[in-house]
């Protein structure tokens, strides 16, 4: 059987690996409002999901 794009596609999508990733964190608090999104507040949390969201 000849290989297509599309065969390859679905061979990659069922061999999926799960993968888990720590990542440890340390912050200077001084110009944060704390860990946790709070409103109109400057917080760890938001700095690092700004990146995430683009």
């Amino acid at each position: 059987m000849k290989n297509t794009k599309d065969d390859s596609l679905v061979f990659f999508m069922e061999s999926e690996v799960e993968m888990k990733i720590a990542l440890g964190i340390e912050y200077n608090g001084q110009h944060y409002f704390g860990w946790q999104r709070q409103e109109k507040l400057r917080t760890v949390q938001e700095e690092l999901e700004k990146p995430c969201l683009l």
